[in-house]
């Protein structure tokens, strides 16, 4: 079984899609459907450290994204929905972005269909000067994927719905 992880620039959307507002720390986010097990998508209303961090006030009002548990890292889902196997137009898109320094070295992943007992695909993906951390992420199969992330020592979890 063959898993793609390949680190890919995701960058904001086109410049006729940046005219929406910047969130706001106190809006409340919308959530959308596709969330799975304990991790909802939402849109909007995004957490006032993703706003801290370089460009994501640029597009998380019209980007679906999704908290860790604790909510120390999130997921914009640029891909949305995301999908199993090798998608294209658009692919499996998600930048990570981290709220605890440091934000370098690598972001560790480890991923697993929610009740198996072991990993499937365990990677390490680079750090941007920026702090954000962007990828295309295939997974072989649909389902309910938890991944177990970690860097410089801290460590947090999502769910991620693959169709």
């Amino acid at each position: 079984m063959i898993i793609a992880f390949l680190a890919f620039g995701c960058s904001p959307l086109p410049p006729s899609s940046q005219t929406a507002s910047k969130s706001s720390p106190t809006a409340k986010p919308v959530t959308m459907s596709g969330g799975c097990g304990s991790t909802p998508i939402f849109k909007g209303g995004t957490p006032a450290w993703m706003l801290q961090l370089e460009g994501p006030s640029v597009y998380t009002d019209v980007t679906p994204y999704a908290l860790a548990s604790p909510p120390m890292a999130a997921a914009v889902i640029f891909g949305y929905p995301l999908r199993a196997g090798h998608p294209q137009n658009p692919d499996n898109k998600i930048l990570w972005l981290v709220s605890l320094p440091p934000r370098a070295g690598s972001l560790d992943i480890a991923a697993h269909l929610v009740g198996a007992d072991t990993p499937l695909v365990s990677q390490s993906a680079a750090f941007l000067a920026s702090g954000d951390i962007p990828s295309i992420i295939d997974m072989p199969q649909p389902g309910c994927w938890q991944f177990d992330l970690s860097w410089s020592g801290h460590h947090t979890a999502i769910e991620l719905q693959y169709q």
